[in-house]
């Protein structure tokens, strides 16, 4: 992994169906902040712009029997290789950058409550009322950044003032079974 890592080859696994659809979400690198408040950052000296122009994807391909199948049960398919072409990064990465520089310089960065279908604030596991900052969701398009943490309590990062889980840049299942589908 530390020889990929450095001559610019990233791996990850993905799952698709049988037909070749999507099964997950897919996660890719934890956001650093600092960059968003230097003046001197522009999105082509961004963390973003270096690793979706700079790196090659390759992807071990799995394929789930069926949805109630265990993982030990996912037939691995073969390997891809997937690039972010120019367009992928100007219309799919640039606005989530922008996005978040801008919530960020603008101080319009919010902890929003987090709803469940039934209308109701979302409790985590401990019962605590569920909270995430208002960067682009996956519902907003096909990049997007999620939190993780191992625990409600786990809020590593501030920024504006609003702890946080770590945040990672995210690309939505169907969009990356496509990168898949069209890899070399």
């Amino acid at each position: 992994v530390e020889f990929f890592n450095k001559v610019g080859i990233w791996g990850k696994s993905f799952v698709v169906t049988k037909s070749g659809k999507r099964t997950e979400d897919a996660k890719f690198f934890t956001i650093r902040f600092d960059e968003f408040l230097d003046d001197e950052v522009t999105f082509e000296t961004s963390q973003f712009y270096d690793f979706f122009s700079s790196t090659r994807g390759l992807v071990a391909v799995f394929e789930e029997p069926s949805v109630k199948a265990p993982l030990t049960e996912n037939r691995f398919v073969g390997f891809k290789t997937i690039v972010f072409d120019d367009d992928f990064i100007c219309q799919k990465v640039k606005p989530v950058w922008d996005c978040i520089r801008s919530l960020i310089r603008e101080h319009t960065l919010r902890d929003v409550p987090q709803i469940g279908a039934d209308g109701q604030q979302k409790r985590n596991k401990n019962g605590e009322l569920s909270f995430a900052p208002n960067f682009p969701k996956a519902s907003d398009g096909d990049v997007f950044v999620r939190g993780t943490g191992r625990n409600s309590k786990d809020k590593r990062e501030t920024v504006n003032g609003i702890r946080m889980y770590r945040q990672q840049v995210w690309i939505r299942g169907n969009s990356m079974a496509e990168l898949v589908r069209n890899g070399f």
